[in-house]
């Protein structure tokens, strides 16, 4: 800033904020003391949300760019109602395509020192409605009632449905010969708080899906009358109630709750229980109401620790197609529902699409959710504090991160990932014509990855800081991804990766990495609320690729290095769970024991020691009853068939070997792109897959 800039306000006093009482007090009508946190919040062990009235914000000077895109917006809409207008095309920019903000020439950004995420414009996109058409058609009918034809004709049809059908909700949940009375199902008001502080800690952090402010508000006044509860919001606490337990490690759950008259597996299926009679109560399957799809979202989330990922990825096609009856698959959509509205829709949105698609993939399933056939717009990096329902226009977007910069960055990379072609070669080679054209801001020799890799560094993990818990997780699980990418394409792209020695040393070297970062990840006590997500993280591809080259070659230089890698991710990942014999433990044991005894059978003098995730392996067979030795013989020695890749041990460059060597294109059924492309973030799945107990 300049010299003749500054003087004008060198002499100026700034006038002190006047100072609120906490919405906390404010809702109770007790005195606060007007400090943050306030004392009755600490004694009530409460979040104490302050209420500070802040400076009015001077109203940003809007961009040329912003301008010249709202004119193509509302000219759209005119032609739309077919309604003549006359413009001056040479005061438009000369290239009419939608511009996307995100990969603008650098000649033309603004230097930011941030990695805000920017409210994208875009030509309308908008699919053709009937009854608009019907009222285009008929304009007559709009002036003989007070309301518009579109609305009466729609609403006329939906009470007409609600009608003939009045009680199909026991599709999901089953019939019930009585309503059942909710509110002994409730905990004490005083446990009310304590799982209400548990999500607030361990779980929203990771999606974002219910606003503090808002819904502690709610909270407070709900537990005064608890049968006053509209069923919606009920639908939505016993939700919470079910991921709060589910979120609790077990060897915590006493120091939270003490010695509870339930366990904790007790608990989780009595409040689910009440979840699934609270959403019956407000007709979740014919509902338009947020709160009730969040409820199920949340709900979902905890029963997928005991559930097939076959059985919950049909479950979530259930709430996908909710989401997309109420439009909040659409960015027009949520926007006509207001600021504060429309941000909260876009998260949610993001959060089913991200589950959805980890639980299809794990169901042996490539959901089409995560696809460029939607546009609802990455949600804000603000604070929640920044989100008011009576907001008319949106928030100013922070600089650094925020309490969402988990969800920003996730959905970030999602984003960009869903557009790539090395993504949309798998699950919908048809859509590539129509994806983002992300590659056109590019740097010259580099691909895809490289860009992805050097955007997220630079926007977003550089401002983050390894000692705030959320922070960190944010910056090692995004790099862990990225690594993991990085090794399936190692695999899964022969066109530009042959397959040859080097090739398969840097699918050592990812695998390696993603181990590694993993192992930080899950021994840094930081991350310890969200160890209940850790199972959907389990770098099964690692191990594969890992122990696939040490029978190949084991007696590879780096041999030691690499079995240290994997005793030292097993140590932190695995030590508590080889309890008892399972599927997947047998399938993890023949991938680790068959690597072993490759070396051992070599007939080549060994001095190493055996190496602990060997050990551990051998224990726990024991423990079993299970034979130690291995679980497939191979056929003639060791050059013949691998059954992990279906191809001898040097075979890999052969014309018979399978078009895509990845690890894990195994005997047994296991899809070729395991893991790929979700983000593996913010669910587990503790007693039916990797990480969680051998049940």
């Amino acid at each position: 800033m300049s010299t003749a800039q500054e003087a004008p306000t060198s002499h100026y006093v700034p006038k002190s904020q006047r100072v609120l009482a906490c919405i906390l007090c404010q809702q109770r009508k007790v005195k606060c003391d007007r400090k943050f946190p306030c004392a009755n919040c600490v004694k009530s062990r409460a979040q104490c949300v302050p209420a500070t009235l802040l400076p009015r914000r001077p109203r940003r000077k809007i961009p040329e760019r912003d301008l010249y895109d709202r004119l193509r917006k509302y000219e759209d809409l005119l032609r739309q109602n077919n309604i003549k207008f006359e413009t001056d095309d040479h005061a438009l920019l000369e290239d009419d395509r939608p511009i996307n903000d995100e990969h603008v020439n650098n000649s033309e950004e603004v230097d930011e020192p941030s990695p805000a995420t920017t409210v994208k414009s875009s030509a309308s996109t908008n699919a053709k409605n009937f009854w608009h058409a019907m009222r285009e058609r008929y304009p007559g009918s709009d002036n003989d009632s007070g309301t518009s034809h579109e609305e009466a004709t729609e609403a006329t049809i939906l009470g007409a449905w609600d009608q003939l059908f009045s009680n199909d909700d026991h599709l999901i949940f089953g019939a019930r010969q009585t309503t059942v009375d909710l509110s002994s199902l409730h905990p004490e008001p005083a446990q009310i708080f304590k799982y209400w502080q548990v999500f607030l800690d361990n779980v929203n952090p990771l999606f974002r899906v219910v606003h503090t402010p808002t819904m502690q508000a709610r909270v407070i006044e709900a537990i005064g009358d608890l049968k006053s509860m509209s069923p919606a919001f009920e639908a939505l606490m016993f939700s919470i109630y079910c991921i709060a337990v589910v979120s609790i490690l077990a060897e915590d759950f006493t120091a939270h709750f003490g010695a509870a008259k339930l366990g904790q597996n007790e608990l989780v299926a009595k409040y689910q229980f009440g979840c699934q009679q609270a959403l019956l109560n407000c007709g979740f399957l014919r509902s338009s109401d947020r709160d009730c799809l969040t409820a199920l979202f949340l709900y979902l989330i905890s029963v997928s620790m005991s559930t097939d990922p076959r059985s919950l990825s049909s479950m979530l096609g259930l709430a996908i197609r909710i989401a997309q009856r109420m439009r909040i698959d659409t960015e027009s959509a949520c926007a006509e529902h207001g600021v504060f509205e429309g941000e909260m829709r876009r998260r949610l949105w993001w959060a089913l699409v991200h589950l959805d698609t980890r639980v299809g993939q794990l169901a042996d399933y490539k959901p089409q959710t995560f696809t460029p056939i939607w546009d609802t717009r990455l949600p804000l990096n603000v604070n929640d504090a920044d989100l008011r329902p009576d907001m008319k226009e949106p928030p100013a977007v922070h600089p650094y991160p925020t309490e969402a910069i988990y969800i920003v960055v996730r959905g970030f990379v999602a984003d960009f990932i869903m557009n790539t072609s090395l993504h949309l070669d798998f699950v919908a080679p048809r859509l590539k014509p129509i994806a983002k054209a992300s590659q056109q801001s590019l740097e010259p020799g580099k691909g895809e990855l490289d860009a992805l890799e050097n955007m997220v560094e630079e926007k977003f993990l550089r401002y983050c800081s390894e000692e705030n818990p959320l922070q960190f997780l944010t910056i090692w699980e995004t790099r862990g991804f990225l690594t993991k990418v990085r090794l399936l394409e190692n695999y899964i792209n022969p066109s530009s990766l042959p397959r040859n020695e080097a090739s398969l040393d840097k699918g050592v070297l990812y695998a390696s990495q993603m181990l590694q970062i993993d192992t930080r990840i899950m021994a840094s006590p930081l991350t310890k609320p969200f160890h209940w997500t850790s199972p959907y993280n389990f770098p099964f591809p690692a191990y594969i690729a890992l122990a696939n080259e040490l029978r190949r070659q084991p007696f590879r230089d780096d041999a030691q290095q690499i079995w240290e890698v994997m005793s030292d991710n097993c140590d932190i990942r695995l030590i508590t769970t080889f309890k008892s014999k399972s599927a997947f433990f047998t399938l993890f044991s023949k991938v680790i024991m068959l690597a072993w005894w490759a070396r051992q059978k070599s007939g080549q003098a060994d001095d190493m020691p055996e190496p602990r995730i060997v050990s551990k392996m051998k224990q726990a067979m024991e423990a079993s009853g299970e034979d130690t030795l291995p679980l497939i013989e191979p056929k003639d020695g060791l050059g013949l068939e691998d059954p992990m890749t279906g191809f001898g041990s040097d075979q890999y460059a052969q014309q018979s070997a399978p078009q895509y060597p990845m690890p894990g294109q195994m005997t047994f059924n296991m899809d070729m792109n395991f893991g790929w492309p979700a983000v593996d973030w913010g669910v587990a799945q503790s007693n039916a897959w990797p990480g969680g107990q051998f049940l």
